[in-house]
């Protein structure tokens, strides 16, 4: 876990919209704080080129996170971050991103189970 751990030098936020209520869903508020993630790069050719981003025409990027403690709906947990594809903005400095994809990867010797997360920028 160490050499994924010491690349997660980037912290991001999620928002996400409440369940709608009366048919109706709110505007997104804050969901995860404090999610400390690898600086975002360019996805790999093997990324872009995997079905489920062939969506649209976007500039994609990709990060990894781990298990960790970090602040989930106003409470500290050290887990996997609650990320969503579909629904999350991932924010990183200011800028918002469309959680396009979150792939979940298992625990391999000594690198603990982590997160691989796909965005591309938000236009409201």
């Amino acid at each position: 876990m160490g050499g994924l751990t010491h690349s997660m030098t980037a912290t991001a936020s999620t928002k996400r919209s409440p369940d709608a209520a009366g048919g109706k869903v709110g505007a997104r508020e804050t969901h995860l704080s404090g999610v400390k993630i690898t600086p975002l790069m360019p996805a790999s050719r093997d990324t872009v080129q995997h079905p489920a981003m062939q969506a649209g025409t976007y500039v994609l990027w990709e990060a990894y996170t781990n298990c960790h403690t970090h602040t989930d709906d106003g409470v500290s947990v050290t887990q996997l971050p609650d990320i969503v594809e579909g629904r999350d903005l991932l924010v990183v400095d200011g800028t918002e991103y469309v959680v396009q994809y979150v792939g979940r990867w298992p625990a391999v010797g000594s690198l603990g189970a982590y997160l691989q997360i796909v965005v591309r920028e938000y236009k409201p």
